[in-house]
């Protein structure tokens, strides 16, 4: 166990930008908490992909950006140059390659400065397993928002659809895919010293892929609260009850669902809305459930905006409608609750255990999803305040930066570490 009175000394590999959303915006934030703190940094990272921004102010921060010169060059001539479907194959098999060149090289820079100045430990963020082999003897904890056994079951149950949708090929490649992504976790998870969980259902997940309970915790990402804040007032609201899809668009989010349902709910009710805002990663058969020469009723659709228009966004809506299916962390329910709009998900949504439960839905079907459609546009029109008020509370109590922080600081210094993860909100970590 490190000495609690002496500052953490870090190696840092993973995805940090205190621009963008998900995942990366908790790691920038989480990094830069440490930093201020008084704990030394060594930021680890593929040279342009992930750059130190604001954090370069901290003296207890050193970057280590490596490159790879003409291989780098290759990848990029391919994504750039080749049309999407030609390039696909060769950037997955380019980059693999080259990812795998990337891990050698900052492992042994790694490795020199462990030797010179021992580290406490490697957080790892963002990836499923610690890729640094020379410096397999130090403790390694990570910390990652995606899981591709959840991606491949939900693939599995959406196959109807997507086969519609997209075909049998576009299908069968999927699994392919994610069969591969998910042999690779289950070879490499067990090498990890600690895997953190963002929500209790993900942990439940990592167990059945054959991580030990005793390596295992649960900690939710965290969100800058005073960016993401309710409005001043909703004494300007009418009865009109705006829900927001808000993320990417691939079939396990279940648009398919959620547009359903809305239809259904717009035919007994006339002043609601629904705004979908997302890309289509993959499966783009799916922009055909929009229509989008003729948009359904009361829907209206865009395919992106910033990352600093999306506090005042939330500020405009009533409610966030997530029906994913197996969802890890989806980081748009975390800035929603801390913006004070309620939110509706179903039971395999991990983020759900950290919303109030009032407006979860039981069962991916139309009618479970309309019923919370329903209380919800009930209760916000009952109170707005009340619902945002209940809101914020529940990202103050999980996503405050400082006791994230806190849980992640336990965690690396061997302090939290026995038993079953508690439930999400209630962790042991």
């Amino acid at each position: 166990m490190i000495t609690p009175s002496r500052p953490l000394r870090l190696a840092v590999y993973g995805h940090l930008n205190q621009h963008a959303g998900s995942s990366s915006a908790s790691h920038y934030l989480l990094a830069e908490e440490l930093l201020r703190r008084g704990h030394r940094l060594d930021l680890y990272a593929v040279a342009n992909f992930v750059t130190p921004q604001n954090l370069a102010r901290f003296p207890n921060l050193t970057y280590h950006p490596a490159a790879l010169g003409p291989l780098d060059d290759v990848f990029h001539f391919l994504h750039t140059r080749l049309p999407r479907r030609l390039g696909l194959l060769p950037c997955f098999l380019l980059n693999e390659v080259r990812m795998r060149q990337y891990y050698r090289k900052i492992g042994r820079l790694m490795a020199a400065r462990h030797r010179e100045r021992p580290y406490d430990a490697l957080l790892v963020l963002d990836l499923f397993f610690n890729p640094f082999r020379p410096v397999e003897e130090l403790p390694s904890f990570v910390w990652m928002q995606g899981i591709h056994k959840a991606e491949l079951d939900a693939i599995r149950a959406q196959k109807p659809a997507i086969v519609r949708l997209c075909g049998r090929m576009y299908y069968a490649a999927l699994i392919a895919y994610y069969h591969y992504k998910v042999a690779v976790a289950r070879s490499r998870l067990g090498k990890c010293d600690r895997v953190i969980a963002c929500s209790r259902w993900a942990a439940d997940v990592f167990e059945g892929l054959g991580v030990p309970l005793g390596r295992l915790a649960v900690v939710p990402f965290m969100l800058d609260l005073e960016r993401f804040r309710p409005p001043a007032s909703y004494a300007e609201r009418g009865r009109e009850v705006v829900f927001l899809h808000l993320g990417r668009i691939v079939p396990r989010k279940r648009l398919d669902l959620l547009l359903d349902a809305f239809a259904r709910l717009r035919g007994e009710d006339s002043d609601v809305r629904l705004r979908v805002i997302g890309h289509f990663a993959y499966g783009e058969g799916y922009r055909r459930l929009l229509g989008l020469d003729h948009l359904p009723p009361g829907v209206d659709y865009c395919p992106k905006v910033e990352r600093a228009e999306v506090p005042e966004l939330f500020r405009q809506v009533d409610a966030l409608v997530q029906p994913s299916e197996n969802e890890n962390f989806g980081s748009s329910v975390m800035e929603a609750l801390g913006s004070g709009v309620p939110v509706i998900a179903g039971p395999t949504n991990g983020t759900a255990e950290f919303a109030p439960g009032d407006f979860l839905f039981e069962e991916y079907t139309p009618e479970s999803l309309l019923a919370a459609l329903r209380r919800c546009a009930a209760a916000v029109r009952a109170d707005r305040a009340a619902v945002a008020r209940q809101a914020r509370r529940a990202a103050e109590d999980a996503f405050r930066i400082g006791r994230v922080t806190d849980q992640v600081v336990d965690l690396i210094r061997g302090e939290k570490w026995s038993g079953r993860p508690a439930a999400a909100g209630h962790s042991e970590a």
